[in-house]
């Protein structure tokens, strides 16, 4: 009996079923199936693989308890969508993208997040100099990667040539500019209006259990056109259709970030990862190595952060390495390692958890946020010319204990507006443009909606603290306060 050749199907609970042609030229009526015998070969690579141990969310999970969908189940979905509106765009214009220009769409949309560490975004900031994911990924595809071999070493049978196609999804990308439908291919994969944002939307507010991030995604994606400004090719919402679904998934990021991305136990735990891979930089320097138990694969990484030592990374290793240094002694350890020892106590247990300073308002009630920008940077010059400031920080066993500024407190700053169409010049983005009457306009300009959404940009900072060290660091604060509104609240 021979196998049976029908399409590869992936059960996942915001798409129902994701489903991939195994022929290797795809389905003959369906043009956006082109090349998915190669999507199959990469997911299986190891490199794919790895994601399902990275959590799409870090350490969210440790305030939504469900929230331990992975970045691979993320990458499908990416990669589903992009699959989606491709098959939607040719359609409507079958001459909109080459075979390969849809190979290259949906390799990209898969790939997006290859280049991810441990805590996804988290992990960015642990080394000063490191890649950005989308730079990692490049290189983990492009180079001698398993990954990399799959994607050169392609089968006749695919009717790909494989320099043609790594050239094409350089443009896609973003490394170049784009040519021809790649342009078109690069909004799906990173604009306002994205495979991505549409995704992870969806599935970080299923998995969290927070109702805000939901949004009519058939009927938005039953409204996508392309239409043309200056000359140039857009991914367009056609509004005539109703705004409704454009406005709610915009309205739906903004609820996503207030209630999960931005929320405050959330950056908290964000802030003690960083804090937690700065103790283990400064027992290497004051013990001369790394700390006892420490993996060989994150010591590999934080001595030489190359691809191998980048690719054996996870949340696993992090996670063993944690647990092991929670379980050792404080009380006869080197004051460095008993520094590491209780932060990897605070990641494990979760108690107790860091606290937000607040401030003293001219209303009596005290505020944990900071607006006024000039505070926000007197506080940021401020905690960076007494990082080295040692503070009292007690430890079990150790009631002298005290600990650099650096390894106690730190400045989160949050910019963030849900469609950013105030901000096109300082940061790069295009508007979402939508088609109104036939003319392809900004979504602003015919969403009055949009436009006060894109106007309600949240600028403020916390400074996130380790329980301990708050008494020793509001007392330096009152004695040499950088700013007038930097007053530390006495409860």
């Amino acid at each position: 009996m021979t196998e049976s050749r029908g399409p590869k199907v992936f059960r996942d609970p915001i798409h129902q079923l994701i489903a991939l042609d195994r022929s290797p030229l795809g389905h003959p009526d369906e043009p956006e199936s082109f090349g998915d015998s190669l999507l199959l070969a990469l997911i299986d690579s190891p490199e794919m693989q790895r994601l399902r141990r990275i959590r799409q969310l870090g350490p969210a999970n440790r305030i939504y308890p469900a929230a331990e969908h992975s970045r691979f189940s993320h990458s499908l979905g990416v990669m589903h969508l992009a699959r989606r509106i491709l098959g939607l765009l040719l359609h409507q214009d079958p001459a909109l993208f080459t075979p390969l220009e849809v190979v290259a769409v949906k390799c990209c949309a898969l790939l997006h997040d290859v280049g991810h560490g441990p805590y996804s975004h988290t992990f960015e900031h642990v080394l000063p100099d490191a890649p950005r994911h989308e730079n990692w990924g490049w290189s983990l595809l492009s180079g001698e990667t398993a990954l990399g071999a799959r994607l050169r070493d392609l089968p006749p049978e695919s009717a790909l040539d494989p320099d043609r196609l790594r050239d094409t999804m350089a443009g896609v990308w973003g490394l170049r500019p784009p040519r021809g439908g790649e342009g078109v291919g690069r909004q799906i994969i990173a604009s306002q209006l994205d495979a991505d944002r549409l995704d992870y939307l969806l599935r970080d507010a299923h998995f969290t259990g927070v109702g805000y991030g939901l949004f009519d995604l058939e009927w938005l994606l039953h409204s996508l056109k392309v239409g043309e400004i200056a000359g140039e090719k857009r991914l367009c919402v056609d509004i005539d259709r109703g705004p409704a679904a454009l406005e709610s998934y915009i309205a739906a990021r903004d609820n996503m970030y207030r209630q999960v991305y931005d929320h405050k136990t959330v950056r908290a735990f964000e802030c003690l990862i960083l804090h937690l891979f700065k103790a283990v930089g400064r027992v290497r320097e004051e013990l001369g190595h790394w700390p006892t138990g420490t993996p060989p694969a994150l010591e590999r990484y934080l001595e030489n952060p190359d691809i191998p030592a980048f690719l054996a990374l996870d949340d696993a290793v992090v996670e063993y390495a944690t647990g092991y240094w929670a379980g050792l002694d404080p009380e006869t350890a080197a004051p460095a390692m008993a520094e590491l020892i209780w932060k990897s106590g605070l990641l494990r247990h979760r108690q107790p958890l860091y606290r937000r300073m607040r401030w003293q308002c001219e209303q009596g009630v005290p505020s944990d946020i900071i607006v006024e920008a000039q505070a926000v940077e007197a506080l940021d010059t401020f905690c960076r010319s007494q990082a080295d400031t040692l503070l009292e920080a007690p430890l079990p066993g150790k009631p002298q204990h005290r600990a650099p500024l650096r390894l106690l407190a730190t400045l989160d700053r949050v910019d963030r507006a849900p469609y950013a169409h105030l901000q096109y010049a300082s940061d790069g983005h295009a508007p979402i443009y939508a088609l109104c009457g036939g003319e392809v306009k900004p979504a602003e300009e015919v969403s009055p909606l949009i436009h006060f959404l894109g106007q309600n940009r949240r600028q403020w900072a916390r400074l996130f603290v380790d329980p301990r060290a708050m008494p020793a660091l509001a007392a330096l604060l009152r004695r040499e306060s950088p700013h007038p509104a930097l007053c530390p609240h006495q409860p």
